[in-house]
Order: structure tokens, then sequence, then C-alpha cells
């Protein structure tokens, strides 16, 4: 017997209403939790939440407008208050820094002599996040990169290698950011390049550096650029916060004031080995790290002084063309200002 057309019509019209009804309760008390939720959060039932939430928000250019969702404005004040980076402007002992020279006088006459160059690429990740640290043995391959549009636009990190002989680098220094659309162009701070200064912001006197003399050593501090020129600075940009000093871990309360974050960060071994390190973030397999656990990584691995990069959507790593981490823009890879690069080997 065929059923009517009719019967057909009704009973599709009958499911579809079920679904839609199952649909409707589903989000309603997706939404109900949610307000539940940001409440408990916002009325401090879950107070370590609230302030990573608040401190998460609070070091982005765009999501900042997140933390007045759980907490006022003398609230916020307050959790920034409690969490955050004592730094004490100390300055590099180079005298702990000791880096083989390429050269040793014997005899009256330089004689070449063995030097370590290695690249190492080490990942590993914890419950909470996955890194990649790149391990130079050999600190005069380390460069900066600078985009050739600066003022105007940044290069995306492949092209900054590509451009300067190298084979694998990390993001450096920070650039405008508004709306979360900044293109690279403008960066903040200051910008140094073989020995020049290509980038400053007029509206301050003094910078914090996170740069190379010329033995390369790691130079971290707040300087004035005429102190930068008598230091010797080869190459540097402006960010933070120091991490380690003189082998002293820089002070941390609560958590930082950073949040959790993807991160990018720069250390230097006594022994001149260079480390940069990455951790992916905002993703369920990586959601981030604190700059207390940023610190603890580069104490792990030997750094006697370190400084933290710019970080969350412009963390990103490359390694003989490839892209090693998963870089948390909804946009793709985004394009810098500068990039601390790793040279090719000399021939």
């Amino acid at each position: 017997m065929k059923l009517p057309e009719k019967f057909f019509v009704l009973n599709w019209t009958k499911y579809l209403k079920k679904f839609l009804v199952l649909l409707g309760s589903i989000m309603l008390i997706l939404v109900v939790n949610i307000i539940l939720g940001v409440s408990l959060v916002r009325f401090n039932v879950f107070p370590n939440i609230k302030s990573f939430w608040v401190t998460t928000s609070m070091t982005t250019f765009t999501h900042q407008y997140l933390a007045k969702i759980v907490a006022t404005d003398s609230e916020i004040e307050k959790i920034l208050s409690e969490n955050r980076v004592e730094d004490n402007n100390q300055v590099v002992d180079k005298s702990l820094i000791s880096i083989k020279d390429d050269q040793v006088s014997l005899g009256g006459k330089l004689v070449a002599t063995p030097i370590e160059d290695k690249v190492e690429l080490v990942d590993f990740s914890t419950k909470e996040y996955k890194a990649h640290m790149f391990i130079v043995t050999n600190p005069r391959r380390i460069k900066l990169a600078v985009s050739k549009t600066l003022g105007k636009s940044g290069t995306k990190l492949n092209t900054l290698i590509k451009e300067s002989n190298g084979i694998g680098g990390v993001n450096a220094g920070g650039f405008g950011d508004s709306g979360g659309h900044g293109n690279g162009g403008i960066p903040t701070g200051l910008v140094i390049k073989d020995g020049k200064v290509v980038w400053k912001d007029d509206k301050v006197n003094s910078y914090n550096i996170i740069g190379f003399d010329r033995d390369s050593v790691l130079i971290l501090g707040n300087y004035t650029i005429d102190q930068m020129m008598k230091l010797g600075i080869q190459d540097g940009i402006s960010f933070g916060p120091n991490l380690i000093v003189n082998g002293e871990p820089t002070k941390i309360v609560g958590d930082g004031g950073w949040g959790i974050n993807p991160r990018t960060a720069i250390g230097q071994k006594p022994d001149g080995t260079i480390l940069l390190l990455i951790i992916d973030g905002r993703q369920v397999s990586s959601v981030g790290a604190t700059i207390r656990e940023v610190q603890n990584i580069m104490l792990s691995y030997g750094a006697i002084n370190a400084a933290n990069l710019d970080g969350g959507a412009s963390t990103v790593i490359y390694y003989n063309n490839k892209l090693i981490n998963k870089p948390c823009s909804s946009y793709g890879e985004r394009p810098l200002p500068n990039a601390w690069i790793i040279t090719a080997p000399s021939q």
C-alpha cells in the first residue's frame, strides 16, 4: 500500500520540531552554565581562576575586555599588583660568560682551534603545553633579521630566515597590534641592527634591551641609546620581562601577571650557548605557560641570563623551511617586524 505524500511531510515536520526542541534545550543549558560559571568566578568562588583569567586577558592587546567580564576595574588593578615580575634592573656581568674563540694565540701566532658548532631542536611537553627549544652552541650564529618594509608592514618568519641565509629562527620583538589586526610593521620600543638604530619610540628615553654585543654576549637591562652604543650592542630589540640575570632568577610574585599564554623566550648559558624557546598556547592540546614556568624551563636548561620575548599569536618557530609549532592566530602565521635567526654554518 502506498502511503500518501502528506504522511511523509507530516512525519518530517514532526521530527524536525523534535530536533529543534532538543537543540534549543542544549543551547539553553550551555548558556545557563556559562552564565553560572562566569557569575561564580566574578563573585570570587574560584579566586585562582579569576586571577588567571584577568592576568591572561590583560597581557593581550585585543582581549583585555574579557577581564572586565569577571572583575571590576579596582579588582583588576588589585590582581595585577598581586601578580607581577619585580625587575631589579641588574646589569649583566660579562665575566660570567666564557665563549670559546675561533682562534687562540700560540707562541705569538693565531692558531685556529676547533669550536663546537651544533644546532639542536628539542621538543618536550607537559599536560598543559607543548614546547620546542633551539640549543645553539655557537652564539655568533644568532643574528637579528629585520623586515625590509619596517614602518609599513612586517615579514613572515621563514622569509626573514631565507633573507638572512639562515636555517631556523623564532619571533623576537613586539609590534603595534590595534584590534588584533597589526601587520607587524610598527615595532614597539627599539630595534638595533648591525650596531645601528633602525627603529625607536621617541616617546621614551630608555629601553629594556634584549640584544647581543660585539662578543656575542646576551645583554639585558634598561639603557639609553648612548649607553647601548657604548656597550657595543650589535643586534637588539625591546621587550621583557627579564627572567634570569647573572644566574639569579628575577623575583616573580603570584603568577607574574602575564597569565597563561603562548610564549617565546631567549637565554644564554655560561659557555655562550643560546637557548631559543617557544611554547604553544590557546589551544586544546596546548593551553600555554605562565611566566614562572618559562623561567623554570630556562633555569633547568642552564641559562645564566634569559628574557621573555613577544608571545601570544606571534609565537612561531621554523627550522629547515618547516613550521615547527602551531601558531594560535585565527589568521595563521603573522608577519613580524624582526626575528632571532640562526645563520647557516660558515663555509
